[in-house]
């Protein structure tokens, strides 16, 4: 809001799905420092992070999608849940909802 009265434009760098940390949760910080601001942890299929809203679920996130959860957390990465099945527990943040008419 405070760049929209300034006259600026601004935009928010997001990665749909999280395929590309590849296993590895230190690609956040990579990530990060290259401007990425938030992640959709799965997108049209699921991934080593967790299952999308498409997929029977097994167990919603795993144990690879919970490290990546804190890890964005601790970067201040917003985690975009919008093809994410279910609720994710008490034990982690809260993810945003980021596309409207999803489940």
């Amino acid at each position: 809001m405070r760049l929209h009265r300034q006259g600026k434009i601004a935009a928010l760098l997001t990665v749909e799905g999280g395929d590309f940390l590849a296993g590895d949760a230190s690609y956040l910080d990579t990530a990060f420092a290259d401007g990425v601001r938030a992640i959709t942890l799965v997108h049209y299929h699921p991934n080593e992070l967790g299952d999308n809203q498409m997929a029977p679920p097994r167990s919603r996130l795993t144990a690879f999608g919970r490290e990546v959860v804190r890890g964005m957390d601790r970067l201040g990465m917003v985690m975009a849940r919008a093809t994410l099945p279910g609720p994710l527990g008490s034990s982690l943040p809260s993810p945003a909802s980021t596309k409207a008419g999803s489940p």
